[in-house]
C-alpha cells in the first residue's frame, strides 16, 4: 500500500483506529506513512507513542478537557484536527489559549468539508468562508488546508459511486482555492496546503483527482489519503468494493483476519453451534463468513456453510449433514469490517504461513 500511495503521489496516514494495536500501526510508520489519522485526542497520544511525525485528527475537537490534552500533546511532533463551525472555532482557541505557554506553535487545523444528509463539516463555501477567517484570526490556530469524508456520499456499489466521490473532491480543492486567495490558509513550499480525504473505499477516486486538479493550483499542495482497512482487508465489504477490486486499480489484497472459534454443539444434523458470537466478531456490515473447519487430525477443510444469526457468545451455523463437523472441532470464519473485530479483542494473535505463532498483537480499546 505504501508503494502504491508513492506511485499515486498522494502521502499515506492510515486510520489508525482500524486496529488501534501498536504494534501494526509502528510497522505502517516503519512502512514510511507520513503519519496516522486517529478519531479524537485519546487516539492520537497513542498515534505519538508509535513514533507518527503526522497525526490528523480527522474530528472536531470541543471537549474542553480534551483540548487541554491536545496542547500537552504538541511538541516536535505535528497535530492537526478538523473546524467546522465559529463556534467550534471559539472553543477550541478559547481552551488553547487558556493553556498555552509562549512560543508554542499554534495548533494546525483543516477546515472539513461535509455533505447534505451526512456527518459533520460545512455544507457551502459561504460557512467555510467564515469558519476560516475565524480561525486564521485565532491566536493559537492555523488554516493548513482543508479536508472531509468521501465514505458518506454515495452507496458504496451505486454505479455512479466514483463520479460522486470525483464531484465531491472537485469541491474540496475549489473550497482551498477561495481560502487561499484570502489569505486565510497558511503555507509555503516547505509547508503546503493540506488536501485529504480517501477512505478504504475510494483512496484512488481521491488520489486521482485532487492530485490532478492539484496541479493547476498557483500554491504548492500535499495531498493525503486515509484508509485503514486495508492493512487486514476482509472476507466481505471490502473484499468486494476495495479499488484494487472493483476498479483493478492497484494491487491485490488478501484478507488477514480471521476468528477462530470451537464446535460446542451440534444439536440438529445440519446445525452446529460455535463459540463466536457478536462480543467475538463484527456484524454491522454482514455476518462472519465460515471458512474452513479442522478435525483431530489438524488438516483444515474448505466448510461450505452459513452463519444464521449471532448470540453474544454463539454462532448458529447451518451445515450440509453430510460434513463430519464433530463437537470439539475448529471453525475458522471471516470477518467484514475489520475495525469492528478489532476492538473486541484486547489481545490477537500474528501466525505465519505455516499457523505457527509469531508475535502477539495487543490492542489499545
Amino acid at each position: 500500500m505504501q508503494e502504491w500511495a508513492e506511485g499515486a503521489r498522494v502521502e499515506l496516514a492510515p486510520h489508525a483506529k482500524t486496529t488501534l494495536a501498536p504494534v501494526i500501526l509502528r510497522k505502517q510508520v516503519d512502512a514510511g506513512a507520513w503519519g496516522l489519522t486517529v478519531a479524537n485526542v485519546e487516539q492520537a497520544s497513542i498515534a505519538l507513542d508509535v513514533g507518527a511525525e503526522n497525526v490528523l485528527i480527522a474530528n472536531e475537537v470541543v471537549d474542553p478537557i480534551s483540548i487541554r490534552r491536545l496542547a500537552e500533546l504538541r511538541g516536535v511532533k505535528r497535530l492537526i484536527c478538523y473546524v467546522d463551525s465559529v463556534r467550534g472555532v471559539e472553543i477550541l482557541d478559547g481552551a488553547l489559549g487558556s493553556s498555552q505557554r509562549p512560543g508554542t506553535r499554534p495548533l494546525d487545523v483543516l477546515i472539513e468539508l461535509g455533505v447534505v444528509g451526512g456527518r459533520a463539516g460545512v455544507r457551502d463555501l459561504t460557512t467555510a468562508i467564515e469558519v476560516a477567517r475565524t480561525a486564521a484570526a485565532a491566536a493559537s490556530l492555523r488554516v493548513v488546508g482543508v479536508g472531509g469524508f468521501e465514505g458518506v456520499i454515495p452507496r458504496r456499489d451505486a454505479a455512479d459511486a466514483a463520479e460522486r466521490v470525483a464531484d465531491f473532491c472537485q469541491q474540496l480543492v475549489e473550497c482551498a482555492d477561495v481560502l487561499v486567495d484570502r489569505g486565510f490558509v497558511d503555507c509555503s513550499e516547505s509547508d503546503p496546503v493540506i488536501l485529504t480525504a480517501g477512505g478504504s473505499l475510494f483512496f484512488d477516486v481521491v488520489a486521482t483527482v485532487l492530485v490532478s486538479q492539484s496541479a493547476r493550483c498557483g500554491y504548492p499542495t500535499r495531498t493525503v489519503i486515509r484508509p485503514g482497512c486495508y492493512v487486514t482487508h476482509d472476507h466481505g465489504m471490502y473484499e468486494r468494493l476495495s479499488p484494487f477490486t472493483q476498479r483493478r486499480r492497484g494491487p491485490s489484497l488478501e484478507a488477514a483476519l480471521e476468528v477462530w472459534g470451537r464446535v460446542l454443539s451440534r444439536p440438529e444434523v445440519s446445525r452446529v453451534i460455535v463459540d463466536v458470537g457478536r462480543r467475538n466478531a463484527s456484524y454491522d456490515h454482514e455476518l462472519p463468513r465460515p471458512l474452513w473447519w479442522c478435525g483431530a487430525s489438524g488438516e483444515r477443510s474448505p466448510c461450505k456453510a452459513v452463519v444464521r444469526s449471532l448470540a453474544d457468545q454463539h454462532a448458529l451455523v447451518d451445515i450440509k449433514e453430510e460434513l463430519t463437523l464433530a463437537v470439539g472441532d475448529w471453525m475458522g470464519f471471516g470477518v467484514s469490517h475489520p475495525c469492528t473485530t478489532f476492538d473486541k479483542w484486547r489481545m490477537l494473535i500474528g501466525i505465519d504461513a505455516s499457523g505457527r505463532v509469531v508475535e502477539e498483537i495487543a490492542t489499545c480499546l
